[in-house]
This record gives structure tokens, C-alpha cells and sequence, in this order.
């Protein structure tokens, strides 16, 4: 009969219909599945490059971008300067003033550090109160020495820890002008 005839397409159409209505939901999960992982995934890559305390990149990207800078360097002739970087009398300070004023101290360094370079200069962490600047793409060897410069004129301003002033100070060995520098990093970081 016609009755029974619309009655089964209907129902056909129904179960049609919420087939595509789960399949659809299933696909939309199973992206953002997958986009959840991803973004999971580049956040575990992110904190497994980055100092937690300064959010500079750490010393293991910090020998990517380096060992890249110097093949690129040997390849095509880029520029290329390294600037390793030691704060001056920052274990007294830190054992005078306890663990946050040390704190203090390498994240406002962090900062004025990553103020002083170029967007595609890189700044990173290597460890305690060590860090480091690779210097890409200048024209003349001046524009390095301007950077340290700005770098030197950066910290005379004092870190302020309530009533405390802190002074930071800072050695600095560059290569080119320092060729142990580069030594020291190839041996120490490349284990070439």
C-alpha cells in the first residue's frame, strides 16, 4: 500500500539522515582530534627549546641555529657573528640576595637582551647566567660592535628588587675579534 510505501521511505530517509549526521560529528572530531594533537605537539617541541625561567630559546636550539648559521655561512658566505654572554658577579648576588633576585636578574638581562638585537638575530639561554646572540645578515662587522654597544648602554640602568638596586655587568667574547669563541663553540656545542 502507499501508506506503508511513504511509511518505509520515510524511515529510510530518517536513518539516511542520521548516518550523515554521525559521520559528519565523527570527521569534525576526528579534526579536532588532530588538531588538538598538533597543537599538543608543538607545544612539547616549543618547551623542549625554550629556558623556562627567560623564555629565550635554550641551548639546544641555540646549536641548531648554529650549527645551520655556520653551514650556511660555508655555503653561501652569509655574515655571521656569535656573542657569548656572562654576567658579572652573578653568584655572589644570588647567593647575597637569595634565588629570587637572581631570578630577577636573568629575566630583565633576557630582556634588554632580546631589546638590543635584530628580529632575526637569535638570543638563548645556555645555562645559568650564560647566554648567547648569533648575529645574522649584517652588512659591515661595525654593526656587530653597535649591537654590543647597545647591549654595554642597556645595562646601566640598575634591576629593582624592592628597595634593593641591582647593577648588572657583563663579559662579552665575540667572534669574529675572539676567534676562541668560535673554538669554544665548535668543540663545546658541535662536537665536531
Amino acid at each position: 500500500s502507499v501508506e506503508a510505501a511513504f511509511s518505509h521511505s520515510a524511515l529510510a530517509s530518517g536513518i539516511g539522515l542520521f548516518a550523515t549526521i554521525i559521520l559528519s560529528l565523527s570527521i569534525i572530531a576526528a579534526w579536532i582530534d588532530r588538531q588538538v594533537g598538533f597543537q599538543r605537539l608543538l607545544n612539547l617541541e616549543k618547551l623542549a627549546h625554550t629556558d623556562a625561567l627567560t623564555g629565550l630559546p635554550n641551548r639546544v636550539l641555540y646549536q641548531r641555529q648554529l650549527e645551520e648559521a655556520l653551514e650556511k655561512n660555508q655555503r653561501r658566505g652569509d655574515n655571521l657573528a656569535v656573542m657569548y654572554l656572562d654576567l658579572d658577579k652573578f653568584k655572589p648576588i644570588n647567593d647575597t640576595y637569595g634565588h629570587a633576585a637572581g631570578d630577577l636578574l636573568l629575566r630583565e638581562f633576557s630582556a634588554r637582551l632580546k631589546e638590543c638585537l635584530r628580529e632575526h638575530d637569535l638570543a638563548a639561554r645556555l645555562g645559568g647566567d650564560e647566554f648567547a646572540a648569533l648575529i645574522r645578515g649584517f652588512s659591515k662587522i661595525e654593526d656587530v660592535a653597535m649591537i654590543a654597544e647597545r647591549l654595554l648602554d642597556s645595562l646601566v640602568a640598575p634591576v629593582r628588587l624592592n628597595r634593593l638596586e641591582l647593577h648588572l655587568s657583563l663579559s662579552i667574547a665575540k667572534y669574529p675579534n675572539d676567534s676562541r669563541y668560535l673554538e669554544f663553540a665548535l668543540a663545546g656545542f658541535l662536537h665536531y
